[in-house]
């Protein structure tokens, strides 16, 4: 008769684990989605915002979300240009805004 050999439990626990610290980052980049929504709502942006492009990343690969780039005057490309500018920016920007607030 064959034996039933028993696969260890670290590896559920090391898998839960990683879930629990992926989840605290999953929330802090909900928060922070919060957070620019209401700079939104509340009109505290520097430009009126007509359309939006956002990355996701992650390990696995990235995952490009927009919305309003059918209106007049908003282009998706110029949008991809100004994120190409802002990652391959060969210093750091104080706050890592493309634009400068300081007046």
């Amino acid at each position: 008769m064959a034996e039933i050999y028993r696969f260890p439990q670290k590896s559920r626990r090391l898998h839960n684990i990683r879930v629990k610290s992926e989840q605290e980052e999953r929330t802090r980049l909900a928060e922070w989605f919060r957070a620019i929504a209401d700079r939104i709502e509340g009109n505290e942006v520097e430009r009126e915002p007509l359309a939006a492009m956002i990355v996701l990343s992650s390990i696995a690969g990235d995952e490009v979300l927009h919305v309003g780039y059918k209106a007049q005057g908003v282009c998706l490309v110029q949008a991809g240009m100004a994120a190409s500018r802002l990652s391959t920016c060969s210093y750091t920007r104080r706050g890592g805004n493309f634009f400068e607030r300081r007046k």
